[in-house]
């Protein structure tokens, strides 16, 4: 049996953590608008968050999936969920506690389920079969579901009274 080959491949320069590290500047471009410019705000978060899909496709397609990828993917998403949930308490104060609510919940169902992910021995937290959790296949494998979520705290943009 021959040892395993080791390769000098950078990975940090992989085509989907290139498209990752882009993430991270539009979504910081983004929250950088996000109390003054709702307009620009929303397009480049709009841009992060079709890049988010962009990036898996990437993975696969150029066989660059990694466990770096993977942790800044989700850190990302992450990050900029909790930032907007953060914005959208200051801007609608009235509803503060539910954007409060929702960080928290995001942050600990995600936890969990990379947790339960590892313990079962999956190779992504991404698979998981209908049988197993109809939403969380749902939430993961359904297009249209993943333009909803990226998308929805900006149907209706904040008032500037």
């Amino acid at each position: 049996m021959s040892p395993p080959t080791v390769t000098n491949e950078n990975i940090f320069l992989f085509i989907p953590n290139l498209i990752g590290y882009s993430r991270i500047i539009l979504a910081g471009c983004s929250l950088y608008f996000m109390s003054y410019h709702p307009h620009y705000c929303t397009l480049l978060y709009t841009l992060s968050c079709l890049l988010d899909a962009l990036d898996g496709w990437a993975a696969r397609r150029f066989n660059q999936s990694t466990k770096f990828g993977a942790v800044l993917d989700m850190v990302t998403d992450r990050c900029t969920t909790a930032c907007l949930l953060c914005f959208l308490s200051s801007a609608y104060t009235k509803w503060a506690i539910l954007f409060q609510g929702l960080i928290s919940l995001d942050l600990a169902s995600h936890y969990m389920h990379m947790y339960a992910s590892l313990e079962r021995g999956a190779g992504s937290h991404k698979k998981v079969e209908k049988k197993m959790s109809r939403v969380l296949n749902m939430y993961y494998s359904n297009n249209v579901c993943f333009y909803f979520r990226s998308s929805f705290f900006f149907l209706v943009p904040p008032s500037h009274s």
